[in-house]
C-alpha cells in the first residue's frame, strides 16, 4: 500500500515538530541535571531515553502505519 506525497509531507512536518519538542525536553532535563549535580545525570538520561523511545514508537504507529520511515527519522533529527 502506497502512501501519498501529501501524507508523507504531513508526517515529515509532524516529525520535525516532534524533534523540536524532544529537543526542548532535553534542555529542560539538562537544567534539572545541573541542579541535581552528578547524581542526577543517570536519572535524567534514563527519563529522556524513555521519553524518546515511547514518543518515537507512538509516532511510527500513528503516522508510519507501524513503520519508522527514513524521512521520519530525518525530521526528528
Amino acid at each position: 500500500m502506497e502512501i501519498e506525497i501529501s501524507a508523507q509531507a504531513a508526517a515529515f512536518l509532524c516529525a520535525v515538530l516532534l524533534g523540536a519538542v524532544l529537543g526542548l525536553l532535553y534542555d529542560l532535563l539538562r537544567s534539572l541535571r545541573l541542579l541535581l549535580g552528578g547524581r542526577g545525570t543517570a536519572l535524567t538520561d534514563a527519563l529522556y531515553s524513555l521519553a524518546v523511545l515511547v514518543s518515537v514508537f507512538y509516532f511510527a504507529m500513528a503516522f508510519g502505519q507501524g513503520r519508522l520511515r527514513i524521512y521520519m527519522v530525518l525530521g526528528i533529527v
